[in-house]
């Protein structure tokens, strides 16, 4: 009769324990599948949705600045490319590496009915040796052009963008407010888009060099405000931020530490590892519960037997 209390008292306990441990496994995934409070939530995309004026929408006013070469150079890269027609206006920068990369912008248009076009920003390497890659593609939404510090200098070996002489055609008034000086000579590249306003705003790609004793050439953006009666002044001006539009491949070292950090901050993060081991002692309390269990059953049965 001892032994039946004794052997009832460790199953209870047992059983107390696989419940206490399957509740901490509970809170514990519950607080690891938590958003992270010293993580800040995702800004909200601050670009113009056209709420009160019209949205921004694609423009197909172009210069055609690619040579016969550059665009030989593209085709080949885009062999067995599809899904998408890619059709380059100019080589906006250049970088020599053991090769040259290209920064094509293209106009992108799905190969789908009724489909509609977009600016791209194409990176194609091409080898010493002849070879082509196309290294990646990256849209640009004109409602969000993305422009850096005008400070920022040109680090060495960094891409390099030379003013052609031809521009996009333009309307007049935009035109002349984009030559009106100030210090600085503008070639428009590409229209990125406009807005209907009461008139309407002009997003202009631009070459800009510097009108000094050394001058300097760099990618722009110039917005244009042109209003009903045509007469037209420049709103804004901003360095083109052509490093978050360029496709450029990881070394494999880089991506080997990438890739291993990830995955070591995907375990640390993971809500099944600590979940899984609680989980694991509570079913090893439960079998033990069960086998008591089973004792006490065996042991009152052969007493009373």
């Amino acid at each position: 009769m001892k032994s039946t209390k004794i052997l009832s008292m460790i199953l209870a306990v047992c059983m107390l324990l696989s419940v206490c441990v399957l509740s901490a496994a509970a809170a514990e995934e519950a607080v690891d599948n938590a958003p992270d409070a010293s993580e800040p939530e995702q800004a909200e995309d601050l670009a113009d949705t056209g709420a009160v004026s019209g949205a921004w929408t694609f423009s197909n006013f172009a210069a055609d600045n690619c040579t016969a070469d550059e665009k030989a150079i593209l085709t080949k890269a885009l062999e067995g490319f599809g899904g998408i027609s890619l059709d380059p206006r100019d080589v906006i920068a250049t970088q020599v590496v053991a090769g040259t990369n290209y920064a094509f912008l293209c106009m992108a248009t799905p190969i789908v009915p009724d489909a509609v076009s977009h600016w791209a920003v194409v990176t194609v390497f091409a080898a010493t040796d002849g070879s082509v890659q196309l290294v990646g593609t990256v849209d640009i939404d004109p409602a969000d052009v993305k422009v850096k510090n005008d400070s920022a200098d040109a680090e060495t070996g960094a891409w390099s963008s030379a003013a052609k002489q031809t521009g996009a055609p333009l309307p007049t008034a935009v035109f002349d407010a984009l030559n009106s000086g100030d210090g600085m000579d503008f070639v428009s590249i590409a229209v990125l888009g406009t807005q209907p306003v009461s008139g309407t705003n002009y997003r202009i790609l631009c070459y800009g060099t510097t009108v000094t004793a050394q001058p300097k050439t760099d990618l722009y953006v110039v917005d244009v405000y042109e209003n009903i009666q045509g007469t037209a002044e420049v709103t804004s001006v901003a360095k083109f931020d052509l490093e978050a539009y360029i496709a450029a491949p990881k070394p494999v070292e880089e991506e080997t530490e990438a890739s291993t950090e990830a995955a070591t901050e995907a375990g640390e993060k993971s809500p099944k590892t600590g979940g899984s081991s609680a989980s694991a002692l509570a079913i090893l309390l439960v079998i033990l519960a069960a086998a008591g269990a089973c004792v006490s059953v065996y042991t009152i049965t052969k007493k009373r037997g």
